[in-house]
């Protein structure tokens, strides 16, 4: 059985966060995880990733999702794709079919960026499916967008515009401006593309 030593001062602060004391590797996590609350700064990224590393180790799903969520977003963000993906696949491996939206979404975009065009799609859609479930419609019209931006790549203009213009009604909807500005910006582009150039400057 693995035991940690942990500083009074440290059972102090647990308790007053209303933790368990019996110290395991999930505890271990939390630790980690609720000293940096919440904050996305590189300093925090020690932190998240001891977190993750315990949250792995002790199998826990929601540490898992909700950590490993945080360090896919700031590693997509930051524009270091690879890290990004590598902490998705990770977590996939132990959330499976509870991984959190958050990161399914940033595997998909991974996958986008290299290419890898089926499985983007793959992914792009498993998020669009828990949206659906989880009844978010902003979430919906975002994901939404993602797909299209991979069909326009493939030169399925098409099936791009359609989900485009089904983004634009979401986006609409929900009263998601920023939304909005991306799906009329993607609809724009699709006429340019097609030669369409009162159409696109009107989008």
């Amino acid at each position: 059985r693995v035991r940690y030593y942990v500083m009074p001062l440290v059972v102090g602060w647990l308790r007053e966060k209303g933790l368990e004391v019996a110290f395991n590797l999930k505890v271990a996590g939390d630790y980690h995880n609720q000293v940096v609350a919440d904050e996305l700064t590189e300093n925090a990224l020690v932190e998240y990733t001891a977190a993750f590393e315990l949250y792995e180790s002790a199998k826990d799903l929601v540490g898992i999702n909700q950590v490993g969520g945080r360090l896919c977003k700031f590693y997509y963000d930051s524009q270091q794709f690879k890290i990004a993906l590598f902490f998705g696949v990770r977590a996939e491996s132990i959330a499976t079919n509870s991984l959190a939206s958050t990161i399914i979404v940033v595997i998909g975009l991974v996958y986008q960026l290299f290419g890898r065009i089926d499985d983007a799609k793959r992914y792009q859609r498993l998020a669009l499916r828990n949206a659906h479930v989880e009844g978010d419609l902003m979430a919906e019209g975002k994901v939404l967008s993602n797909i299209g931006l991979v069909y326009a790549l493939q030169g399925d203009y098409e099936t791009a515009l359609a989900i485009y213009k089904r983004s634009l009604e979401i986006s609409e909807q929900t009263k998601d401006l920023n939304g909005k500005a991306t799906a009329r910006n993607n609809i724009g582009q699709i006429h340019e593309v097609r030669g369409d150039y009162d159409l696109a400057l009107e989008s």
